[in-house]
């Protein structure tokens, strides 16, 4: 066993209507991460199949997401986690140097959240502290959901039971307001499909792909494949999104400030 044994948990916040997510997501961790010695711990609402490499824990059905998160905390027994999306495929190895150094890091710096892949620096003047960049408040989604360490306390405190992953990310970014232990990598410890293996619902046509040539194509079941169109207007949204945020950055504040609030008064 490795040293990091114990110090922290895999979570992937899943459900019973992703079940089928779990073998490739699996597939890909065994085929990138084999290194890894802490279980992933899989949520589901009632399903409890017995799978190699990660343990599945079924809370009962949820009315919204952020529930269903705060069930799995309870049967987290480390005081740090690694959030992993369901979605998101490995597609190249982990740098176990990097991944040891940045789990050094995170707990010697106390800090709350730290993301693991760069794809979350979408900033115009990050500030460096300690060896990775902070987090710069006034972007948009500046606390993601990516691959990324937290430490239970501070995720508990920022999640509430009717959130979303999106309204999460955006009170997140709003109590990190308040300390400079939020911070994210200036290298990338993993790479994954950028968009995830789903788009509203559906299969991308890179998943499509992957699961094809890596022989998991029974994975893809009754589940749809995106359409080209639909996948050419999503990436158009978010490249419009992406750029207000760099652009009228004081806008998006005010606008995740207003939609906080609101969730909360709800």
């Amino acid at each position: 066993m490795s040293e990091e044994t114990n110090r922290y948990t895999i979570l992937v916040p899943s459900t019973d209507r992703y079940s089928d997510l779990w073998r490739p997501l699996l597939h890909y961790s065994d085929k990138f991460w084999s290194w890894r010695t802490s279980t992933i711990l899989l949520g589901s609402n009632s399903v409890r199949d017995q799978l190699p490499g990660a343990v599945v824990c079924a809370v009962g059905s949820s009315e919204h997401w952020g529930e269903h998160v705060l069930k799995l905390l309870d049967m987290v027994k480390t005081d740090t986690v690694l959030l992993m999306m369901p979605d998101f495929f490995l597609i190249k190895p982990v740098d176990r140097r990097l991944f040891d150094h940045y789990l050094e890091l995170f707990e010697r710096e106390q800090l709350k959240c730290l993301t693991l892949t760069p794809r979350s620096i979408h900033t115009r003047r990050p500030l460096i502290y300690n060896g990775c960049k902070t987090v710069d408040l006034m972007g948009a989604y500046s606390v993601t959901l990516e691959m990324s360490f937290w430490k239970v306390t501070a995720l508990r405190d920022v999640l509430r039971p009717k959130d979303s992953p999106w309204s999460l990310e955006r009170s997140a970014r709003i109590t990190a307001e308040d300390s400079r232990k939020w911070c994210f990598t200036t290298e990338s410890v993993f790479h994954y499909v950028s968009t995830g293996a789903l788009i509203r619902g559906s299969w991308t046509r890179r998943s499509q792909k992957m699961l094809t040539h890596d022989g998991l194509q029974s994975c893809l079941g009754e589940r749809a494949i995106l359409t080209r169109r639909a996948s050419f207007l999503y990436g158009l949204r978010t490249l419009v999104f992406r750029s207000f945020s760099l652009l009228w950055p004081r806008l998006i504040r005010k606008y995740n400030l207003y939609i906080v609030r609101a969730s909360r008064q709800t």
